[in-house]
């Protein structure tokens, strides 16, 4: 895969001002998240954590977006402020695993932690990784075993939703299942991902295919649904207005910061659920690269993030579910949805995905 890298710096002087508001954002979400003197424990040793601020840094590679691991740094430094934490977010998972891959078959070593949404760094390259155990993480003892593997952890779930535009399309109209999306009424109304951009929305396309038949597919193309290159610009246009009423099927973090910013738009996550179908999610995994310059200082930080107050500042407001809190204590986090669940990485077969792309019109 040919990949091209923004430099670091090329990339840190053209965010700087929307990151800059984003880390001023996550302090004053973070001085609200937890008393001053709050700190939920992780469970290590009172070496470790002697040792990790003696490392007194750490750098990240994650698929996240900046508003997301902003928050969670703050949240990680009103407890650890001598640890400086790093981060680089070079673009999505595929993105992330061929940067970290390349540097290590350069025997570069840069990145102490690295975050993707789907396991297949972690499973296909095992001798990178450092094991996970509860003797090195004792807070895993406490966790469901099922949301970690060998050497990694899963944090945060992003759900597939339906999106509209609140100003335009009245209650009444909102779709229950996937399958009214095939009624009259809707026809022209809607914005539709391109599945042939993004494997996770193809894997929708998969299992809409399974759940309706191929007639589904055909009948979705006479729609004359607007198809977008992605569910980011398919919001914009959405909270623009005086366009299309909705849009399908898309991750809850990408409308989610238009509404935090006032846009008229609601999100449904209930269509998969009530359609009979597993319901499509995103899953954050975080592993500790085993040539880690700041071994301690990692370890700390990914126990951190099993905590309450890590798990609350690692999901996006309105956007993410956290994995380990309890209904009655998810503060600004979604409930993870009910029911089946797929994670969104699951492999479509190339033979598969035209076959679904020729009965939905898109060739």
């Amino acid at each position: 895969m040919q990949v091209t890298y923004v430099s670091d710096r090329e990339e840190n002087m053209s965010n700087f001002n929307w990151k800059a508001a984003s880390v001023l954002s996550a302090l004053i979400f973070c001085a609200t998240l937890m008393p001053a003197h709050s700190q939920q424990g992780t469970g290590l040793s009172q070496e470790v954590v002697a040792a990790a601020k003696a490392e007194g840094v750490l750098t990240l590679y994650t698929a996240q977006d900046d508003l997301q691991t902003n928050r969670t740094i703050a949240a990680f430094n009103i407890l650890y402020p001598e640890i400086k934490v790093e981060f680089l977010h070079p673009g999505p998972s595929n993105v992330v695993i061929s940067r970290f891959l390349q540097e290590s078959e350069s025997q570069v070593y840069v990145a102490d932690i690295v975050n993707t949404q789907t396991t297949q760094l972690y499973t296909d390259h095992e001798k990178l990784w450092v094991d996970l155990s509860q003797d090195n993480f004792p807070i895993l003892s406490e966790r469901k075993s099922e949301l970690f593997g060998k050497n990694y952890i899963a944090t945060v779930q992003t759900p597939l939703m339906f999106a509209y535009n609140k100003n335009q399309l009245a209650a009444a109209d909102i779709p229950k299942t996937w399958e009214d999306l095939l009624d009259p009424k809707y026809v022209g109304r809607g914005i539709m991902t391109d599945p042939r951009n993004t494997d996770s929305y193809a894997h929708w396309f998969d299992q809409i295919e399974k759940r309706y038949g191929k007639e589904f597919l055909e009948k979705l193309s006479k729609q004359d649904f607007r198809i977008v290159a992605s569910g980011g610009q398919g919001s914009q246009e959405l909270a623009s207005g005086g366009g299309p009423d909705f849009i399908f099927p898309v991750f809850a973090t990408l409308p989610q910061p238009l509404i935090l910013k006032g846009a008229p738009l609601e999100m449904v996550g209930s269509l998969s659920e009530a359609s009979g179908m597993p319901a499509i999610v995103n899953v954050s995994y975080f592993g500790i690269t085993k040539s880690a310059p700041h071994p301690n200082a990692a370890r700390l930080f990914l126990s951190f993030l099993l905590t309450e107050e890590g798990q609350k500042a690692n999901c996006s407001p309105g956007a993410n579910a956290a994995l380990f809190l309890s209904a009655d204590n998810h503060g600004d986090c979604l409930l993870p949805l009910g029911g089946d669940l797929l994670p969104a990485s699951a492999a479509v077969p190339a033979e598969r995905k035209a076959e679904l792309f020729e009965a939905a019109g898109l060739k």
